[in-house]
């Protein structure tokens, strides 16, 4: 998809930010497609790859960290999207707070709503991942992007903290482990880029 220049509200405060043009990818990066790469690189499995929770072939890929995902991305020409990429692609201009809006709703996201989690109705719900082309698309999405928000949290190339010994980055969009709130354009959380996580995968843009 095709995220043109020009500025956008960012962050929680939706502060203005002017960003070039570029290219996002409208699917996350499956198994079928990071398999590829491993049996044409030698590189090795995602850590998930034998959990049948997550190894379904058009699931989008978990279980790798972002260096992992960095690999990937030079194996095909693109690049990880930056933090400030990928939320002008997930809430567009004008500071929503989802991609279709302000208000949640939970039949257009992977996620656990906080309702089910706040009250202990989802101890027996083991999230699931679902294939990456499976998303509920409607005309109001800033952008027609599957699973930009729950499925799978996503890996950008922005470090989260300037300590060399941490090398965590940013992670966005909440995934089917997560709440609504994780979801939050605007919202992030720091992740330690070695962490391969079973609910992080990663989505790819271009030129950066």
């Amino acid at each position: 998809m095709f995220v043109p220049a020009g500025v956008f509200l960012f962050g929680a405060e939706k502060r203005e930010v002017n960003l070039p043009a570029f290219w996002i990818d409208k699917f996350p990066v499956t198994n079928r497609q990071y398999e590829s790469f491993c049996r044409a690189t030698g590189y090795r499995w995602p850590k998930c790859r034998d959990d049948a929770r997550f190894s379904e072939p058009e699931a989008p890929v978990v279980g790798i960290g972002v260096q992992d995902a960095e690999k990937y991305a030079r194996w095909v020409g693109k690049a990880l999207p930056t933090e400030e990429q990928w939320e002008k692609a997930c809430r567009g201009t004008d500071g929503r707070l989802y991609p279709w809006g302000d208000a949640f709703d939970r039949r257009r996201a992977n996620l656990t709503p906080s309702d089910l989690a706040r009250d202990g109705k989802d101890k027996e719900r083991r999230p699931r991942l679902v294939p990456a082309d499976r998303g509920i698309l409607k005309d109001d999405l800033a952008f027609p992007l599957h699973h930009i928000v729950g499925n799978v949290r996503e890996w950008t190339s922005t470090p989260a903290s300037e300590a060399k010994n941490e090398a965590s980055y940013f992670v966005v969009g909440g995934s089917a482990a997560d709440t609504e709130k994780d979801a939050l354009a605007g919202a992030n959380r720091k992740q330690q880029g070695a962490d391969r996580d079973p609910f992080t995968g990663f989505r790819l843009a271009w030129p950066r």
